[in-house]
């Protein structure tokens, strides 16, 4: 892994509540800072792009597709205390122009569509065994018997403690979900990570996430993409942020510009021409549907399967 440099400055929000935030250049598409942190926050979280892929479906430009890769970098906060959870959504935006919608219309209908992206299921590790102690509770109360004979005996209850064994672990999900709309087709990834709570493992520290989107048939439009991220939330904190959501109020770090007229391969990587997109791509971009996402994923979660974790050793 790099060091990562942070390659944008850095501005204040306001001064009460110190926040960091990363703006696009005039003219900027594929920004590859995209997140930084709070800086009162318990945990950092900052995230960037690694690869940005334009491209087709069977090579038909009809059928136009957009394959992102970002990469996350979570620390514990002044404490030092582990990151326990996160929650990372990605949200999708048509901008500017499209032909047959006039100036100061909805664009929704033009929102890219996650069509596939990964981590998807459920990934779980780090499984353990822990016990719990559980109260189980018995009512004895009527009694019907037979030939219509009811006995009507005190109510009495009887409690035991039983111990159960349970199992925990660690998981990374993914799903798809609405922003700025609740119908039609959806226009963005939640992802979440969850550490095992019984070994205190934290989560997965350096991760990687990825999506395929769908675009409109010959659709060459700009798009933006809006991350909101959180690491250690308290119910509270995510009752605050719902209630700032259904307002509107623009996250902290300023949405990210996409140009899927930028082809792969037509950077020659100098300084100030090296667009994430516009470089060299071992895909297959003219067949994106083909991609295998689960190959781009940061790997960290052996042994690989819970028999492996739970059998006696």
């Amino acid at each position: 892994m790099d060091e990562w440099p942070i390659s944008c400055a850095f501005e204040f929000v306001n001064k009460e509540a110190p926040q960091f935030q990363f703006h696009d250049k005039v003219g900027q598409a594929h920004r590859e800072d995209l997140i930084g942190w709070e800086a009162t926050s318990n945990s950092a979280l900052k995230g960037r792009l690694v690869e940005v892929v334009h491209g087709y479906k069977n090579d038909n430009i009809r059928l136009p597709r957009t394959l992102i890769v970002f990469e996350w970098r979570l620390e514990p906060g002044a404490s030092r205390g582990r990151v326990k959870n996160v929650k990372i959504l990605v949200a999708f935006h048509a901008i500017g122009t499209r032909n047959g919608v006039e100036l100061g219309e909805s664009l929704e209908d033009w929102d890219p569509v996650p069509i596939q992206w990964a981590p998807d299921k459920p990934i779980l590790s780090h499984f353990s065994m822990f016990s719990v102690s559980q109260t189980v509770q018995k009512a004895l109360g009527v009694v019907v018997g037979y030939d219509n004979f009811i006995n009507i005996a005190p109510k009495v209850s009887k409690e035991t403690v039983q111990t159960v064994e349970r199992i925990d672990y660690r998981y990374i999900t993914g799903s798809p979900t609405y922003v700025a709309k609740d119908s039609g087709t959806r226009n963005a990834v939640q992802w979440e990570l969850r550490e095992n709570c019984s070994l205190k493992s934290g989560v997965q520290y350096y991760v990687r996430t990825a999506v395929l989107l769908r675009r409109k048939a010959f659709d060459t439009g700009k798009f933006i993409v809006s991350i909101q991220a959180e690491a250690n939330m308290s119910r509270s904190k995510y009752f605050i942020k719902s209630i700032l959501k259904a307002m509107r109020i623009r996250p902290v770090d300023c949405p990210a510009a996409f140009d899927p007229t930028v082809e792969p391969g037509t950077s020659n990587g100098e300084d100030g021409d090296d667009d994430v997109a516009a470089r060299n791509t071992t895909r297959d971009w003219r067949n994106m549907d083909n991609l295998n996402l689960e190959e781009i994923l940061v790997k960290d979660w052996e042994p690989a399967s819970q028999e492996a974790t739970l059998k006696p050793q």
